[in-house]
C-alpha cells in the first residue's frame, strides 16, 4: 500500500510550487537522519490515478496530487492557496488515501478554512493504516448565519454526549525529590487512534449560577455552552463545552468562547477557566488557540488509575480582556 494525499474540487485548480525545502528529522533504529525534500506543492493527479479510481471513492471531479506535510508552514500555504483559488462558500475536499488498501466506507470529518492547521493534518496523518479519510473545507465565514441564544431552566438535566477520537496525549510524569515536586507533560502519539464518549448534563446542582446558551445554525442547534460564575474567587468556569460533530471546526467553538468571554466581562470575572483531560488532543489545541494555559492539575480526579490511563485532569485558564 501507498499513501497519497489528493485536494478535490468542483472546478479546475491551478497547478502550484512553492520551491521551498523542507528539512524533517527521521528515526530508523539507533541512528537519527537528516532528510531534505521538496516543501509544499500542488501537482497533476496522474501517477496515482488508477490506483484512486479502483477505490471507487465519492470523490469531486478535479482532483489534484499534493506534496503535503503537517507543518504549520504547509498548513500556511494550503490556506493561501486556497483562498487565492476558490471561492466563499464553496467546499473542497483533502483525502488522505491509501492505495491498494481494500474497499471500505470512508472516514468523513468537516471544517472551515480558517482552523485547518497543522493539529487538522496530524489527524490526517495518524489515521489507521489502510484507511480512507476525507476532510471537507467550507470556504467562508460562517458567523453571519450563527447565532448565540441564552436558554432557560427548561434544559436543566438535559443529557449532553461527548464523543471524540484522539491521536494523541500528554504524557504525565511526576518525580519527587528532596527539593520538591516535578511534574511533566510530553505530547505523545497513541499506538493507534483512541475514541472517547461520556456524559454529562446541563446545569448540575454543583454549580452556583448555572447559565446555558446554544449556538444555532437555521433553527438548529449544534452546540452548547454552559457557565458558573465562581463568585468567592471572581472566575468564569465554562462548566461544559459541546459542539455537534457534523459541525465541529466550523465556527461553533468560537462563536461559544466569544459568548463566554462577554459574559465574564459583564460579571467583572477576572479569568476565565475549565477542565480537559490529558488525552483530549482536539480539545487542548482548541483552547490553546483560544489562548487558555496550563494552570493547574489533578493527578486521581477520576480514578487511581488516571496517569497509567493517559487521562489526567487538567485545569485551564486564561485572562478576561477588560
Amino acid at each position: 500500500m501507498s499513501a497519497v494525499t489528493l485536494l478535490c474540487a468542483d472546478h479546475p485548480l491551478p497547478l502550484y510550487n512553492s520551491h521551498t525545502r523542507r528539512v524533517r528529522t527521521v528515526c530508523a533504529k539507533r541512528d537519527t537522519v537528516t532528510v531534505a525534500e521538496d516543501g509544499f506543492a500542488v501537482q497533476e493527479h496522474e501517477y496515482y490515478c488508477q490506483a484512486v479510481d479502483e477505490l471507487g471513492l465519492p470523490m469531486k471531479p478535479c482532483r489534484y496530487e499534493l506534496n503535503l506535510r503537517a507543518t504549520e508552514e504547509d498548513a500556511a500555504q494550503l490556506r493561501d492557496y486556497l483562498r487565492q483559488n476558490c471561492i466563499s462558500g464553496e467546499t473542497v475536499e483533502l483525502w488522505q488515501l491509501w492505495v491498494g488498501a481494500e474497499q471500505e466506507k470512508p472516514a468523513r470529518y468537516s471544517g472551515c478554512l480558517d482552523d485547518l492547521d497543522r493539529d487538522t493534518l496530524e489527524q490526517l496523518e495518524a489515521q489507521p493504516l489502510g484507511s480512507q479519510t476525507c476532510l471537507s473545507i467550507q470556504l467562508g465565514q460562517m458567523d453571519k448565519m450563527l447565532r448565540v441564544v441564552p436558554l432557560d431552566a427548561s434544559v436543566q438535566g438535559r443529557e449532553l454526549v461527548f464523543r471524540y477520537e484522539t491521536s494523541f496525549y500528554y504524557d504525565t510524569e511526576l518525580i519527587e525529590g528532596p527539593e520538591g515536586w516535578t511534574i511533566t507533560f510530553r505530547r505523545k502519539a497513541f499506538p493507534r487512534p483512541v475514541e472517547k464518549i461520556f456524559t454529562d448534563t446541563l446545569m448540575s446542582g454543583w454549580l452556583e449560577a448555572p447559565k446555558v446558551f446554544a449556538a444555532q445554525l437555521g433553527g438548529e442547534t449544534v452546540g452548547y455552552l454552559e457557565l458558573n460564575y465562581e463568585a468567592w474567587n471572581a472566575r468564569m468556569r465554562v462548566s461544559n463545552l459541546w459542539v455537534e460533530e457534523g459541525h465541529r471546526r466550523q465556527g461553533v467553538g468560537n462563536a461559544l468562547m466569544a459568548r463566554a468571554e462577554s459574559e465574564a466581562r459583564a460579571v467583572g470575572a477576572r479569568a476565565l477557566v475549565l477542565e480537559t483531560q490529558s488525552c483530549n488532543d482536539p480539545a487542548i489545541s482548541f483552547y490553546r488557540k483560544q489562548g487558555f494555559t496550563l494552570t493547574g492539575t489533578d493527578l486521581t480526579a477520576y480514578s487511581q488509575a488516571d496517569l497509567t490511563r493517559r487521562e489526567v485532569r487538567l485545569e485551564l485558564a486564561r485572562p478576561v480582556t477588560p
